[in-house]
């Protein structure tokens, strides 16, 4: 336990991976070296994530009380094994209607163009 870390999860072309610097996992290949059953722990909850997506996505809190489209594609991403980019906005927009609501827009004036619009879970 004192050697905890927190590790950014990614998709691979084969599956999954972990990384802390220069420590990475890949699931496929190098969850033997986990201990216990940590391997079989994590597995499962990719899946029950990954099965949970368009009814219950709770695994958007970690963006907050409010996020983008974009942000919450980022979350989704890996777990549908893609990238962000290759999910449409407008799609899921209309796809995930159900499950967010609009609550305003976000002030970056970093950018220029319109701000992006601001969603909370529903």
């Amino acid at each position: 336990a004192t050697d905890a870390r927190w590790f950014a999860f990614s998709a691979t072309a084969n599956d999954y991976q972990l990384q802390n610097g220069t420590l990475t996992f890949q699931l496929d290949q190098q969850v033997a070296h986990l201990a216990f059953d940590h391997a079989r722990i994590l597995g499962v909850a990719i899946r029950r994530i990954r099965n949970k997506l368009d009814y219950q996505p709770s695994i958007l809190q970690v963006l907050g009380h409010t996020f983008t489209l974009k942000e919450a594609r980022e979350v989704y991403a890996p777990f549908l094994n893609t990238t962000a980019a290759a999910i449409d906005n407008s799609n899921f927009k209309k796809t995930h209607q159900h499950l967010f609501v609009e609550v305003g827009t976000a002030h970056d004036r970093t950018r220029s163009g319109r701000p992006p619009k601001l969603f909370k879970l529903a």
